[in-house]
């Protein structure tokens, strides 16, 4: 949900959240855009999927700051913003000094910050295959979380934020350690109009007593 209350546009797509991630990192250096995306065969052309749905990402500010890729992707059809650790060389370009005449321009080759590649990095993968999905529903649990905490303070704008959260986390009857699933769904089936009801009514003779 947007700031301004109107929902995401959400796109219905054939990239189905529910598959797995096709592209798995390997040791050493290589382009995260790789992972984000998915990166098509040298020889067979055959594209190996990202964490994003197919042909969404768009990067923005490439040549602003290089040592992370930044830019927007959809997951499941939600819109999202996308940041990433740019682990490749970059070019580094120190323009000249304009008070020293005797200055010029450096171009410097640079590692970007490395991230770890052990061996145990993906040593289950089951987690590494579920990741497409854990990040989907992650968003879903947070956008309607988010609708819901909206609803509670319109109708009860004098309560905090933790009285609102606490109103919210009672009201959805989740396990202990739930999945983002299991959150998601509740949140979504939940129905506020009674407790908005009883929200507003408390508000109106909070205001009528003072």
């Amino acid at each position: 949900m947007h700031k301004n209350g109107d929902p995401l546009p959400v796109r219905e797509i054939a990239d189905s959240w529910d598959r797995d991630i096709d592209y798995t990192p390997p040791k050493g250096v290589y382009d995260p855009r790789w992972f984000i995306e998915g990166k098509a065969d040298d020889q067979s052309s055959k594209l190996s999927s990202g964490l994003f749905d197919k042909e969404s990402f768009q990067e923005t500010f490439s040549g602003w700051a290089q040592t992370i890729v930044v830019g927007r992707a959809r997951l499941g059809g939600i819109p999202m913003g996308v940041i990433a650790v740019e682990t490749c060389t970059i070019e580094c370009i120190v323009p000249a000094d304009r008070a020293d005449p005797a200055s010029f321009e450096r171009r410097i080759m640079k590692l970007a910050r490395p991230i770890s590649t052990r061996s145990d990095r993906f040593a289950k993968p089951t987690i590494w295959e579920n990741a497409r999905r854990h990040f989907y529903w992650a968003v879903r649990a947070r956008i309607a979380k988010s609708a819901a905490l909206v609803d509670i303070a319109e109708a009860s704008p004098n309560s905090t934020v933790e009285c609102r959260i606490q109103s919210l986390d009672s009201l959805v009857q989740i396990d202990s350690k739930p999945e983002y699933r299991k959150i998601a769904e509740a949140l979504e089936k939940l129905d506020l109009s009674q407790t908005i009801i009883q929200l507003k009514v408390g508000h109106f003779l909070h205001r009528r007593s003072n």
